[in-house]
């Protein structure tokens, strides 16, 4: 005998709601052989365990949450402005009521079918089902990803809760062998968006208790009215305190009601005690009555008094239960057409169908046509009866269940249905209130190509100081050199005591470093000479506006290009530019190497040509287990956070040493290593002294570790080993591409950024959070945390990448740049 698991993080008696009454309907009467279980919850402190039967073959468990889940839910609620997260946070935080989550597990090992009745209990007991052997069912009461997106996305803490159900729902769907969808629109939504098989979406509609239910006779609607002291004409809106539900009754009370003052609005459930309606309470006409949560019997008492159903619903997914319990006590009803989704009544309709602008009216034309109003009603009864009645649904849905079983016993074994999935652009898609955030293809074409085969090149660029293009010109200098390229640096005059750590480092014993200018101060005639007397004829420049001004930057490249030298400039940042400059040096022959492809488009608009993309080079440095590089550092947190970057205020460190401390509560051994050397500057020695107060404020000291000083990068990365994922919370910058972040990859743990113009180059091998308050980035780091599978995908993506965009590729790109017209020499 098949037995059967549902779980849920909600009671089910009383039903009420829309998902309680799914429930019940759904799984009351499977069929005698199939003996269901229901493990659940209560998303209110207080009430004790309870285990008792709901019919013949439903048993319903409920298991209290602990203290500690319900001390950490209150906190993220102030997070979000008081709304509550208990369902939509319930894969984050759950951990923290073991007994819930123990209990589930022992019913999920004993089962041959496991239902997840919505998706906010998968993630904690993904490990406990047996893909091979069980019958996995997620029952969807709504397409998760598009309702929570649409009432929580606000660019902050909401977009990244709502982020986190798209990569939950995103999962359970590819790993469940069925999904149970309530609507065709919502079967579509699976398919079209998550990329589901059509053919393992079944829909099954929501219904009512069609027996219990039943159209009033003429005195039993008098009855009711009398005894619940309503006269005249009464629309009746039912509803539980759910967003899209108050949203409905704000347009009932401004809409409706003060233009019929003769028919009475009786608004019944706990949309009636939502905060959100209080203020409606004051302010409305007598003809609106407010009864709060109603029993069973009393609902039905309101249900036979009203002439009429209304269902203004303006957003949401999945179809609406109120509109069957109408349906079923045959009321003639008044829905938009979200209200009345998912429900076919085929023709004549059931009901009728209003945009906003015409919905009193249709209202009007209800009640003052009696014919209409009845055969509407008997309509709208019969097709429940037909098509939406629990207990048809629920006896054919355990046949259904027993045939997919029987079938997934013949197969050997399962598959991961999700290993190929790109969860990350999926998520991130759904960031930034929907923005378009499109994924970018890896690789260069003819990668494997070197058009020339040695000789010598002049670079222009900082060398051997703490500076990112530094770096990035000591690891190109690198790559050049293995392709036999003899390199002249034209450097800058530093004092020593900004020198960097590895000034005497050699990346090959070809390199003749001349220090010819200091910032702000470089000759055109020195270049031209150092070139000529070193047999130099094709120069690039590694340019800042922080180097020198553009003035001279133009004379370089006419000087040179006038002495037969050719010139490529690597414009580090675009942005702070003068246009005109760009395109003067376009028209003396220079070619523009320019990081991001978005920032060659705007440029392209703006008609500079001459444009050439190479993105930031990244090092394949090899790979260490985070457990023994934690050991040899005597690092023994876990989590361990990693976050790279100069100390300075925009790089969003204080923030995250604040998320830490909010995520203390679900990870109470987390720690965060910042490699953040410090920078020669008075605003990156103030910035450690915040970081340490707020450190020691928080009580911190214990978990968080900064080391500021100048390693080099091999070092660095090595310690960034230890990490378990890295985080770059930076502020807004106008720089054009981040060269921290590309050591970030070097590290090859999965990496988050927040959304900026800087990251955008990167954005499709990173996760990213909408902004850098504190709250935002411990959702964010705890939903990468608790997903393998978007870990993973992070870390595939990371690889692909540094596979594109190594040194060596990068530096061939280069000698592209200069070799174009001769031909290609395959290495």
């Amino acid at each position: 005998m098949p037995r059967v698991t549902v779980l849920d993080m909600q009671p089910i008696d009383p039903p009420t709601g829309g998902g309680r009454i799914r429930l019940l309907g759904l799984y009351h009467g499977l069929g005698e052989r199939f003996p269901t279980t229901y493990i659940g919850t209560y998303d209110w402190p207080g009430p004790s365990k309870r285990q008792h039967k709901l019919s013949a073959t439903l048993e319903e468990i409920d298991i209290p949450l602990s203290k500690a889940h319900f001390e950490v839910s209150e906190k993220w609620k102030y997070f979000f402005g008081g709304r509550t997260v208990i369902d939509t946070a319930f894969p984050l935080m759950a951990h923290l009521s073991p007994e819930f989550i123990e209990g589930a597990k022992s019913f999920i090992k004993k089962s041959d079918i496991v239902i997840f009745s919505h998706p906010w209990v998968y993630p904690l007991v993904r490990e406990t089902i047996d893909l091979s052997k069980q019958l996995i069912v997620y029952d969807s009461h709504n397409f998760e990803g598009m309702l929570r997106t649409e009432l929580l996305d606000d660019g902050g803490f909401g977009t990244e809760i709502a982020k986190h159900v798209v990569t939950t729902e995103y999962e359970l769907s590819h790993r469940a062998d069925i999904i149970l969808a309530c609507s065709k629109e919502d079967c579509q939504y699976f398919n079209q968006i998550y990329g589901v098989d059509d053919e393992k979406i079944i829909e099954v509609p929501n219904g009512v208790f069609s027996t219990i239910l039943t159209p009033p006779t003429p005195d039993q609607k008098e009855l009711a009215k009398i005894s619940l002291k309503l006269r005249g004409k009464i629309a009746i809106f039912l509803g539980s305190a759910y967003g899209p539900n108050i949203e409905a009754v704000k347009f009932i009370c401004y809409q409706l009601a003060p233009y019929l003052p003769d028919l009475n609005f009786v608004i019944c459930g706990g949309v009636s005690d939502a905060v959100e309606v209080d203020a409606l309470k004051k302010k409305s006409g007598q003809n609106i009555h407010f009864t709060g949560f109603v029993s069973d019997e009393l609902k039905l008492k309101y249900l036979w008094a009203a002439d009429i159903g209304i269902n203004p619903m303006f957003s949401g997914s999945g179809t609406n239960i109120k509109m069957f319990d109408f349906m079923s006590v045959g009321l003639p009803i008044v829905a938009t057409q979200i209200g009345a989704r998912g429900i076919d009544t085929g023709s004549p309709p059931a009901f009728i169908v209003s945009d906003v602008k015409n919905f009193l009216k249709s209202i009007e034309r209800v009640l003052s046509d009696k014919s209409l109003a009845s055969q509407l009603g008997k309509r709208a009864r019969e097709t429940v009866e037909s098509q939406y009645s629990w207990e048809k649904i629920s006896s054919s849905l355990g046949h259904k269940l027993g045939e997919l079983l029987e079938k997934k016993r013949l197969r050997d074994a399962s598959e991961d249905r999700v290993t190929n999935k790109d969860i990350l652009s999926i998520s991130n898609s759904y960031g930034g209130c929907q923005k378009e955030n499109q994924a970018r293809d890896f690789g260069f074409q003819n990668e494997h190509l070197v058009l020339k085969a040695g000789g010598k090149i002049g670079i222009i660029t900082t060398w051997g100081i703490r500076c990112g293009i530094a770096e990035y010109s000591k690891y190109l200098v690198e790559a050049l050199s293995k392709y036999n390229y003899d390199c002249l640096i034209l450097s800058n005059i530093t004092d020593e005591s900004v020198r960097s750590d590895t000034r005497g480092h050699d990346v090959s014993s070809s390199i003749n470093v001349k220090e010819i200018w200091r910032h702000g101060n470089i000759q055109a005639c020195d270049v031209i000479y150092n070139c000529k007397v070193n047999g130099v004829n094709k120069l690039n420049i590694q340019y800042h506006a922080g180097f020198f001004n553009e003035e001279s930057l133009i004379n370089i490249v006419g000087s040179a290009t006038n002495a037969g030298i050719e010139v490529s400039v690597t414009l580090h940042n675009t942005k702070i530019m003068e246009i005109k400059s760009l395109n003067k040096m376009v028209s003396l022959g220079a070619k523009l190497i320019i990081h991001s492809a978005d920032e060659i488009k705007r440029l392209k608009k703006l008609g500079i040509k001459n444009l050439i993309h190479i993105p930031h080079g990244v090092l394949d440095i090899p790979d260490e287990l985070s457990l023994d590089v934690k050991n040899r550092l005597g690092l023994y947190r876990s989590p361990l956070i990693g976050t790279f970057g100069f100390l300075r205020p925009h790089k969003g460190v204080c923030e995250l040493i604040e998320a830490v401390q909010i995520l203390r509560d679900l990870f109470p051994n987390i720690g965060l290593l910042g490699m953040n050397a410090l920078y020669p500057s008075d605003d990156s020695e103030n910035y450690l002294k915040k970081c340490n107060d707020l450190i020691n404020n928080l009580k911190l000291r214990e978990h968080v570790t900064i080391n500021t000083h100048f390693l080099d990068i091999e070092k660095t990365v090595s310690y960034l080993h230890a990490c378990d994922l890295i985080v770059l919370p930076y502020h807004y910058s106008n720089e054009g591409a981040s060269g921290s972040a590309h050591i970030a990859i070097a590290a090859k743990r999965p990496l988050i950024v927040t959304r900026q113009e800087i990251f955008k180059d990167i954005s499709s091998l990173t996760y990213q959070v909408e902004n850098t308050f504190p709250s935002v980035l411990a959702v964010g780091i705890a939903s990468v945390l608790s997903s393998p599978l978007l870990l993973q995908n992070l870390k595939e993506k990371n690889k692909l990448y540094i596979d594109a965009y190594c040194w060596s590729k990068i530096a061939n790109e280069y000698l592209k740049v200069f070799f174009v017209e001769e031909k290609p020499i395959a290495l």
